[in-house]
């Protein structure tokens, strides 16, 4: 199993809950599944999810090529506001 997020446009924002998560991905029994969606992939809400790869795809606009990138590309990428406002990703 593995967690892609797909990002597009012009410095996409992430959440604060995806940048708190991401680097749990891998690990393994440390995020669990709150929504019954995850039924359909066979985890109960509650459920430990296992380890998974991790996977950002980005997409500047429709003229750009892909960008992949793994969970260590993402570290320093992530614009974390020293006072509110929105998190970013910029590639």
């Amino acid at each position: 199993m593995a967690v892609v997020e797909v990002k597009t446009g012009k410095n996409p924002p992430a959440t604060a809950g995806q940048i708190a998560l991401y680097p749990l991905v891998p690990l393994g029994n440390h995020i669990w599944p709150t929504n019954a969606r995850m039924l359909s992939l066979g985890y109960p809400p509650g459920a430990y999810l296992p380890p998974m790869l991790f996977a950002l795809v980005y997409r500047r606009d429709a003229a750009s090529d892909l960008k992949f990138y793994g969970l260590d590309d993402l570290g320093p990428k992530f614009k974390i506001p020293k006072t509110g406002g929105k998190y970013s990703y910029e590639p």
